[in-house]
Formats: structure tokens, sequence, C-alpha cells
């Protein structure tokens, strides 16, 4: 099982990288605005991937307001004599 650590690490990096390509799609349709092309279907795309990211950065603020979790104690067995 991946620890909280971890998990919170990969949700960071999957952020940056769809931020990443958010800006990438935006500075692409800018242009093409520029030169008279109708971007207008790139709009629904760009909200999903809005909302996504909300979502992920929601999950990644629970996450680091948690409290770090202790491992629990596994029972000791006892051995048999003999």
């Amino acid at each position: 099982m991946p620890q909280p650590m971890n998990v919170l690490r990969r949700h960071v990096r999957a952020i940056r990288k769809i931020r990443s390509a958010r800006d990438a799609i935006v500075r692409v349709a800018a242009g093409m605005q520029a030169g008279g092309v109708d971007t207008s279907g790139l709009t629904p795309p760009l909200v999903d991937i809005q909302e996504a990211l909300a979502e992920l950065e929601a999950v990644k603020a629970a996450r680091a307001a948690r409290p770090a979790s202790k491992p629990v104690p596994r029972p000791v067995r006892k051995q048999a004599k003999g």
C-alpha cells in the first residue's frame, strides 16, 4: 500500500502536469484566435480540465491537513513452549 506522502507527491506532480498542459492549450488557442480561428470548441474541455484540477487540489489540501498517521502495532503472538 502506498504511503500517504507518496500519494500526495503523485497528486502534486499530476496537478503540475495538468496545469502545464492547460496553460499550453490556452497559449496555442490565443495564437489561433489572433489569427482569426474560432476556438470556442476548446472551451468545454478546458472547463473539464479546470474542474479536474479543482478536485485534485481539494484532495491535496485534505490530505495535507490530516495529521500524520501512526503505524498500527501488530499483535504479538505468543510462541508455544515445546
